[in-house]
């Protein structure tokens, strides 16, 4: 993938297309995730500077998104798709199950975003 810059806001992955989610599948990204991925990465990014993490149903919750716990997936792989594209570790890392361990990749996402603004 080929990075790209562009305002923090927007998503640099665009609708219809097709990246590889952490899980080797192909996702083809689709509306509904890509309309949610502003508030998403917003909202992580902000987790991030400060040093925390969340769960499923709490980003469904927090965000009102529309998507249950257990489909919100869609759009973690859609966001890790357009954090790869930025060039910056995965937001998605943030993200766990109620009862399940720390990524170990949640280091290395608050070491990026805990400095000055990238």
């Amino acid at each position: 993938m080929e990075t790209t810059t562009t305002n923090d806001d927007e998503p640099v992955v665009a609708v219809g297309e097709t990246v590889t989610a952490a899980s080797g599948l192909a996702l083809r990204i689709s509306e509904k995730a890509h309309a949610c991925l502003p508030r998403v990465r917003a909202h992580l990014v902000a987790l991030a500077r400060t040093g925390g993490t969340t769960t499923y149903g709490a980003l469904v919750r927090d965000l009102e998104l529309p998507y249950p716990a257990v489909g919100v997936g869609r759009v973690l792989d859609t966001l890790a798709a357009d954090c790869a594209r930025r060039g910056e570790p995965g937001l998605d890392a943030l993200v766990r199950g109620a009862r399940a361990p720390e990524d170990p990749q949640v280091a290395v996402v608050h070491a990026h975003w805990s400095g000055p603004t990238p």
